[in-house]
């Protein structure tokens, strides 16, 4: 694959290796001599590799001096049969290279492994890249988010040793149709990133355009409320926009403030969110540590975990659907379910049983009864509406209905289009 570099100086700040120490076992993985007697570089055989390095095109020097041969497989044409040294990168999911091609003083050559230490596999190897008269290499190659990449910088046998400068670069995420993601949501989740060399922003939001350079991720809502955070190991002041929408057409959902290094806001689920990091300001460019989380939905959020069965003796049961989600395969029922909602569920007594909100006050409920399962083939498709209400009560929901002996009835606590809230749900038998 020809690598596509750009000409032009990376960043200046550097990541110094770290230094030289004294190693009395077998340096490498697959050693073809022995070099007990010297200091040999700390990197020297893979499971020594240094990183994560950051692929933000920032410089990264090193030394073959005293390295040992690894005896790999051929890669990419190239046979690395020079000493070496080892790093690593994580994938971002795009186009990533790495180049020699600056302030390196030997004959270099570049592979790139995946899988193991123990049995590295070949992604893609260069020799002699850099331009017409040099002997410095660059590679590229189509990298899988969150995976780790191998990358052995070595020289000729015998006669190529000395120091090197190895940069590792991203594909530019710079433009909404190539943001990085989806982002998967663990608990919480880091990305690292750099605005360094990537294009300003023009996208409006809140009528407020601030053209810095900007780069783009990409993250599925879950229906709960989510967070973005860059107050850890960033070193510019950044701005925080999130979107959603499209690429040729977007709304504006919040942006970080001045003196704010992180944005909160309420996910709708499935929904695509764009998140947009730039600068305050358009000279404010930088790396920066992402930090993305959900909050804990509640534990009845979801049919299957309703909880009961409710007693019928009228004491208020307090809840909050505000980090719920909304159950938007759910039958229509008197009123539509469009906002977050919470389950419960009471077992039938052949009385008259009703349920009421009419106590809440922080938000326009709404209210579902159901029967049947909501653990079938077909989930909540296969629940049946038994009775609804929308503004019993002001703004509040109340329903009654007969129950019959052993039939379990499910109720849905919502909201008017996507309100959500405080509320007190009270279930009494006449």
């Amino acid at each position: 694959m020809a690598p596509s570099i750009s000409p032009t100086q990376p960043p200046t700040s550097s990541h110094s290796t770290q230094p030289t120490l004294p190693v009395t076992t077998a340096p490498s993985i697959f050693p073809t001599q022995s070099k007990v007697s010297i200091e040999l570089p700390i990197n020297d055989a893979c499971l020594g590799a240094i990183g994560p390095l950051v692929s933000d095109f920032s410089s990264n020097f090193g030394t073959i001096v005293n390295a040992g041969m690894d005896n790999v497989d051929r890669c990419g044409g190239i046979q690395d049969s020079g000493p070496g040294v080892w790093y690593y990168t994580v994938g971002t999911g795009g186009e990533m290279m790495a180049h020699t091609c600056l302030d390196t003083k030997f004959n270099s050559k570049l592979t790139i492994f995946g899988g193991a230490c123990d049995k590295p596999l070949c992604i893609e190897a260069n020799d002699d890249f850099c331009g017409s008269g040099t002997s410095q290499s660059a590679v590229s190659w189509n990298s899988v988010y969150g995976e780790s990449y191998y990358i052995l910088v070595t020289g000729n046998p015998d006669f190529e040793n000395g120091s090197f400068n190895v940069v590792i670069g991203a594909r530019s995420n710079d433009e909404c149709s190539t943001a990085i993601g989806p982002l998967t949501l663990e608990d919480p989740m880091t990305v690292l990133g750099s605005t360094i060399g990537s294009t300003a922003n023009t996208i409006p939001c809140d009528d407020f355009i601030n053209e810095s350079n900007s780069v783009w991720y990409l993250v599925r809502g879950t229906g709960g409320e989510m967070t973005v955070d860059l107050c850890v190991e960033t070193n510019f002041s950044a701005r925080i926009t999130i979107l959603t929408g499209s690429c040729t057409d977007f709304e504006c959902i919040t942006f970080s403030s001045v003196d704010n290094c992180i944005v909160t806001w309420k996910s709708e689920l499935s929904r695509s969110y764009y998140i947009l990091i730039g600068g305050q300001t358009p000279n404010d460019v930088g790396n920066f540590s992402l930090r993305l989380s959900t909050a804990d939905l509640p534990d009845n959020n979801e049919c299957k975990d309703a909880i009961g069965p409710l007693n019928l003796d009228g004491i208020p049961i307090k809840g909050s659907s505000a980090s719920a989600s909304p159950d938007i395969e759910v039958p229509f029922c008197i009123s539509a379910v469009t906002a977050n909602g919470l389950w419960y569920y009471v077992e039938g007594n052949g009385s008259i049983i009703q349920a009421s909100l009419c106590d809440s006050q922080s938000y326009d409920t709404r209210i579902s009864i159901y029967r049947g399962s909501c653990v079938g083939g077909d989930g909540l498709l296969d629940l049946v509406c038994i009775d609804g209400n929308d503004d019993f009560c002001g703004k509040q929901s109340f329903v009654t209905w007969d129950s019959k002996f052993g039939v379990t009835y499910y109720i849905l606590v919502h909201g008017y289009l996507k309100e959500s809230g405080d509320f007190s749900l009270i279930v009494t038998k006449l």
